[in-house]
């Protein structure tokens, strides 16, 4: 009965001790275990990063709560920058639709004005050619008018005129008058007479005061009795160039005002030098109740 006792008290100690020894090699091994890990940890830190390695905290478990409500605070943060970069994107999105939306109206108000302004320079390419046509048409009709006109004017058309209007509306030629000539019964002699106003009406109208300059009408021998000879020499260039188209583009005559200053038996002298002399050169008007203002001897 005491074998039986003592055998089962023995039995009971070594497995009371038998476990006190697994329980240590399980400490033992345990802490083996995590001093490994524990340097692998420290191993791993050093080769990511040059400055020295702090020793890994241990973290306590009323700290947990903690960084857990830290880490959620976190994550909150991090969704909601994805929110804002995902809005930002549409928004960038919808910014582009805008612009190219944009760019199409810019583009389609650039090509109506460009077509405007083709338009626009159509048409006033359309009226330059047509005032170009009404141009053409009216120096034609002009040209007509002057041939017309130049063929009413006669033999001998004055070179100096001005129009005047008569009664049934039309107009007539009133000749213009170059120079003033005496005739005496020894000579001829000339007078200086001022350049009418104006110009003439048709081809080569420029004005009778440059056409005079250019004629060299005063420095003609006025203030003297000239023979006949002189008094051809002086003029005979000056009707030259009227009769030759140099003043107009068809021939035309200046003409002169003529006093008879003869004595009564020397009329024959004037018939002679008004026909045959000046007449020869120039359409005349014989003046019958003007004086005369030149020399008188």
């Amino acid at each position: 009965m005491i074998r039986d006792e003592y055998r089962h008290g023995a039995v009971l100690g070594l497995t009371v001790a038998e476990i006190f020894i697994l329980l240590a090699f399980l400490l033992l091994f345990a802490l083996l275990g995590f001093l490994t890990d524990r340097e692998a940890d420290e191993h791993e830190l050093a080769e990511t990063d040059d400055r020295e390695s702090a020793p890994m905290p241990w973290i306590r478990p009323e700290q947990y709560e903690t960084l857990v409500s830290e880490v959620r605070i976190i994550k909150q943060e991090w969704d909601a920058a994805l929110t804002t970069l995902e809005q930002s994107e549409l928004d960038r999105i919808q910014l582009q639709s805008q612009i190219a939306e944009l760019e199409r109206r810019i583009g389609q108000e650039q090509k109506e004005a460009d077509l405007a302004n083709i338009a626009r320079l159509d048409a006033e390419s359309a009226r330059n050619m047509i005032k170009k046509q009404l141009d053409a048409v009216r120096q034609e009709k002009q040209r007509v008018e002057r041939e017309l006109y130049i063929q009413k004017k006669g033999d001998q058309p004055a070179c100096w005129y001005t129009l005047v209007p008569e009664d049934n509306g039309g107009y007539r030629e009133k000749r213009k008058y170059i120079f003033d000539v005496a005739v005496f019964e020894d000579g001829l002699a000339l007078a200086e007479r001022p350049a009418p106003e104006g110009g003439a009406y048709d081809d080569n109208g420029g004005s009778y005061y440059n056409e005079r300059r250019e004629l060299n009408v005063a420095s003609l021998p006025y203030g003297r009795k000239l023979s006949d000879e002189e008094f051809l020499d002086a003029v005979r260039n000056i009707s030259g160039k009227g009769r030759g188209q140099e003043v107009r583009t068809y021939s035309c005559v200046f003409s002169v005002k003529v006093w008879d200053l003869t004595p009564k038996s020397a009329k024959e002298r004037w018939q002679y030098a008004h026909y045959s002399l000046i007449q020869s050169w120039f359409s005349t008007f014989v003046v019958q109740d003007e004086a005369w203002t030149g020399i008188t001897e």
